[in-house]
């Protein structure tokens, strides 16, 4: 069983470079415990079992916890409206409990977009306040409370603000206090200032396929992120959904683990977890990402089964491995792995295939360039593996070149579109102009160069807008649906990414 988990992390044993910790549990017996690459790549520091991973939204487990402690002692209700806690960072109108905020069907907007249309970037130094203010500032929701479910880390940040006003202590705090402590977990803390020391910090890294670089995490926030821990600290938590002691089970399976219908339909996520099925096997989950860093959390309380991995890049997808360890475990046969062999073909790079491809579903897009008969994805090489099949380095990127272009992420395959920029310059006129976002304090222009229309931002630079369908723009995962004045002028825009719906932006 050893080697078969094992051989789940040839990358990292076949190549010099990143890597990560995996323990594994079984019936209350360490089955597995292995560390890979190096901690720090510059320093030649290898991984060990004392490094410590900012582990991103494996975050949210603890924040719900503490939320349950606070539940079981009467000091909140997790069914009452938020007003109750937080008036004074309410300005919408409609009643939020809690509990939806914990489900993430609050319809809460997402503050790293909020921060992207405000001006920010990945490198920016980010505080709790901040993103506790940006929030403070919208007066509209992404839809009405229990309508939908959207995954929005203000959610967390919001929790974490009702503990600390309800407990009187910092949210670091109550977690040292209510779970670190009580689980000896000694090596756990939540980072609430990106500038402190973290002993046996684990840097991570972007991983091109080829090379790596540093991935800057420079935030500070907390609630929804910044639990930093080790895999075998993490087990400690973990067998809290098999044995809890933190809060009664009956405060587990009925109100953490309720997970409300939306629409009639069920969804998957409780209170900082997600609930799902391996073949007849329960498990609770929760994933993390954040620069570099992946990170997971996998419990099959039936079966006494503790799955903890964590990375400092993403070249092997942690989550899927994690349920493959699952799988070996259980003696249950792997999933054949997807491949584009339905679009293979023994034909040449076809000609005019340099361009920009989207997915119509989310806009999101890649460039396809040549030169000398090589291919390159967003300006990375492609390994050529056979007739028009082609992938990126070590990641799991493939993409395949013929009639339709066609891209596998992990085991994910999308047909792409090939996207046109060319606008008529009479046509790209009623849209030229600055435009201006209360909600978060943004300012965009839209400029016509060389037949194209741009979007472009100080801080954010200028980048194409591809044409979707009359008056609606996409780039980089986002939209743009102009709206129009009674006499028919272009008003403004509806902005809209992953987390935020119809942010509305005003032509000046």
């Amino acid at each position: 069983m050893q080697n078969k988990i094992d051989q789940l992390f040839q990358l990292w044993k076949d190549h010099e470079g990143a890597g990560g910790q995996v323990v594994v549990t079984y019936k209350g017996e360490t089955i597995f415990e292995k560390c890979y690459g190096y901690a720090n790549i510059e320093l030649n520091v290898p991984m060990t079992q004392d490094s410590v991973f900012h582990v991103a939204s494996v975050t949210k487990p603890f924040t719900a916890m503490c939320m349950m402690i606070l539940h079981e002692r009467g000091l909140i209700n997790v069914y009452d409206d938020v007003r109750k806690y937080i008036p004074d960072l309410i300005r919408f109108s409609e009643p939020l409990t809690i509990k939806q905020m914990l489900n993430h069907v609050s319809g809460l907007r997402e503050y790293y977009d909020l921060f992207y249309l405000n001006g920010r970037t990945n490198e920016d130094h980010i505080a709790q306040r901040e993103a506790r203010d940006i929030i403070a500032m919208q007066d509209t929701l992404n839809f009405a409370p229990g309508s939908k479910f959207l995954y929005t880390n203000a959610n967390y940040m919001f929790c974490a603000t009702i503990v600390e006003r309800v407990s009187g202590l910092s949210f670091p705090e109550f977690c040292k206090q209510n779970i670190f402590e009580p689980l000896g977990m000694d090596q756990s803390f939540i980072r609430d200032n990106a500038h402190r020391i973290v002993p046996n910090k684990v840097s991570s890294y972007h991983d091109n396929g080829y090379e790596y670089t540093n991935a800057v995490l420079t935030f500070g926030l907390y609630g929804g992120t910044s639990l930093h821990t080790t895999c075998q600290q993490l087990q400690k938590f973990a067998r809290q959904f098999i044995e809890p002691t933190l809060i009664s089970r009956e405060t587990m399976e009925n109100i953490m683990f309720d997970i409300p219908e939306v629409n009639g339909k069920k969804g998957n996520y409780a209170c900082g977890v997600r609930i799902n099925q391996l073949e007849g096997h329960r498990y609770i989950h929760h994933g993390g990402v954040n620069a570099g860093y992946r990170t997971v959390m996998q419990v099959y309380p039936e079966d006494d089964l503790i799955i903890t991995a964590f990375t400092n890049t993403y070249n092997i997808p942690i989550e899927a491995t994690a349920c493959r360890i699952a799988r070996v475990v259980f003696g249950l046969p792997f999933r054949p792995r997807k491949n584009l062999d339905e679009y293979r073909c023994a034909t040449p790079i076809p000609e005019g295939i340099d361009g920009t491809y989207f997915c119509r579903k989310n806009f999101d897009h890649f460039t396809i360039t040549t030169c000398s008969g090589k291919v390159y994805l967003d300006g990375v090489p492609m390994v050529h593996l056979g007739d028009n099949i082609y992938q990126q380095g070590r990641r799991e990127i493939w993409i395949a070149l013929g009639e339709q272009v066609v891209i596998q992420e992990g085991q994910s395959i999308t047909v792409l579109e090939k996207a046109h920029p060319e606008i008529p310059a009479e046509k790209a006129a009623e849209y030229v102009g600055s435009y201006y976002c209360k909600d978060a304090q943004g300012h965009f222009d839209v400029v016509y160069e060389n037949g194209c229309l741009y979007v472009g931002h100080l801080r954010h630079g200028t980048k194409p807008l591809y044409p979707a369908q009359e008056d609606l723009f996409f780039y980089a995962m986002k939209s743009m649906r102009f709206f129009r004045d009674a006499d028919g002028n272009v008003a403004g825009y509806l902005y809209s990414s992953g987390h935020l719906t119809d942010i509305p932006f005003v032509k000046l």
